[in-house]
């Protein structure tokens, strides 16, 4: 065989495997950023619910330090009373967190021996279809 021959024979083929050499990186290109951002997002929600867990926890701090008797008054439901407002306040640096959507809830029971009491903080980032929560309980003596 002469070198003519070889060469019109493999004409293109250099173009053919830059051609899949390309396609090969765009793929792993591809998957390296699918994999950062599924860390972002991950590292994205950490941030929030540490972000709500310290907000239940400074909301009990306030309420253990406060007079047991107008707890109910001042954190309970129809969350008028001005420690809920303190709360919702916080909370509002969370994403999707107004008053109207996704505001905190503040459980308080009342048994024979104690009084339990409950924060659940919920979020939600703009794209994400599920709504987030943090839920920090504790007890307190009764008033």
């Amino acid at each position: 065989m002469n070198a003519r021959g070889f060469a019109r024979r493999h004409r293109g083929s250099f173009l053919v495997e830059a051609l899949v050499a390309v396609v090969v990186f765009s793929i792993a290109l591809l998957g390296l950023a699918s994999s950062i951002a599924t860390g972002e997002r991950a590292s994205g929600s950490a941030q929030w619910r540490e972000e709500a867990f310290d907000i239940a926890a400074a909301t009990l701090a306030e309420m253990a330090a406060e007079t047991p008797a107008g707890l109910v008054a001042r954190y309970g439901p129809p969350g008028d009373g001005a420690g809920y407002q303190r709360l919702l306040a916080r909370a509002t640096r969370l994403p999707g967190v107004r008053a109207d959507a996704h505001a905190p809830v503040v459980d308080i029971v009342d048994d024979a021996s104690r009084r339990t009491v409950a924060i659940s903080i919920y979020w939600q980032r703009p794209g994400d279809a599920e709504v987030h929560v943090a839920t920090l309980g504790t007890s307190m003596p009764l008033p």
